[in-house]
C-alpha cells in the first residue's frame, strides 16, 4: 500500500509546489518593471526598458516600487582607465 502511497503524495506535493509557484509569479506580477532618468532628467517608469537607457543606468522594482536591482551607468573610456588604475594601485 506504501509503494501506491508514496507516488501519489509525489504527484500531489509537485503540483501543489507549481501552483504555489505560478501564484506566487501571477501576484507578482512576473515581470521587471524599470525605473530610470529620461535626458532631461525626468524620473520615468515602464515595464519595457528603452534600449538607450541601458547605458546610462537604471533600476528594477517591484509591484510596490521598491528597488530590488542597481544597474549602474556605463563607464567612459577614460573612467574604466581610471577604476582599473586605481584597481592596480590598491593590489600592490
Amino acid at each position: 500500500m506504501l509503494r501506491r502511497a508514496l507516488p501519489r503524495f509525489l504527484i500531489a506535493a509537485l503540483t501543489l509546489a507549481t501552483a504555489s509557484h505560478a501564484y506566487a509569479q501571477a501576484a507578482s506580477g512576473g515581470h521587471n518593471r524599470y525605473k530610470w532618468r529620461d535626458g532631461a532628467g525626468n524620473l520615468q517608469y515602464g515595464d519595457v526598458l528603452p534600449s538607450d537607457v541601458a547605458k546610462l543606468g537604471y533600476e528594477v522594482v517591484n509591484s510596490q516600487g521598491i528597488v530590488v536591482k542597481r544597474v549602474e551607468r556605463a563607464k567612459s573610456a577614460a573612467e574604466a582607465k581610471e577604476a582599473k588604475a586605481a584597481a592596480s594601485f590598491v593590489s600592490r
